[in-house]
C-alpha cells in the first residue's frame, strides 16, 4: 500500500525526545533572533539614552499653534524602567514613556546664570567650568 503522505527520515523512533526538544528550543530562539532585529529595523527602534540623575523637558499638549512643543521648564529624571521614565519637579512624580523626554542642554553661556542652577539643582549646584551640557 502506498502513501501519499511524505517519509520524513528526520525523526526516527529511535531519536531521543530531549535532543529533538534542544534542537527545537535552539531553532526557536534563531527564529526569534532574526525577527527581532527585522523589526528593529523596519521600525527603526532606539534605546533610550536617559539615565537617573539627567535633567529632561517634558513634551506637553499644546493649546495653540504657536506653543512649544514642550514644557520649558526642565525635570530631574528619578527613575528609568526600560521606556517608562519617572521624572520629579519640585516635590512631585510623573511617570511617562521615554518617547516623550527630550535631553534638556544647556547653552554654554548660561552656565553660570543662577536662575537656570536654581531651577535645576536648588542649592546643591556643582558645574563645571567649560561643561556645556547637563545629560
Amino acid at each position: 500500500m502506498t502513501s501519499k503522505l511524505q517519509n520524513y527520515s528526520g525523526l526516527h523512533a529511535s531519536t531521543n525526545k530531549f535532543q529533538l526538544h534542544q534542537k527545537a528550543r535552539k531553532q526557536d530562539t534563531v527564529s526569534k533572533s532574526k525577527m527581532k532585529a527585522y523589526n528593529d529595523k523596519k521600525l527603526k527602534a532606539k534605546t533610550s539614552s536617559l539615565k537617573s540623575g539627567d535633567v529632561v523637558l517634558l513634551k506637553w499638549n499644546r493649546s495653540r499653534k504657536s506653543d512649544s512643543l514642550f514644557d520649558p521648564n526642565p525635570l530631574k529624571v528619578v527613575k528609568v524602567n526600560g521606556s517608562m521614565i519617572t521624572v520629579e519637579r519640585n516635590g512631585s512624580l510623573l511617570v511617562r514613556n521615554s518617547s516623550f523626554m527630550k535631553p534638556f542642554i544647556l547653552q554654554k553661556e548660561d552656565i553660570n546664570n543662577e536662575i537656570f542652577k536654581d531651577i535645576l539643582f536648588g542649592d546643591e549646584v556643582n558645574l563645571e567650568e567649560g561643561e556645556v551640557s547637563l545629560i
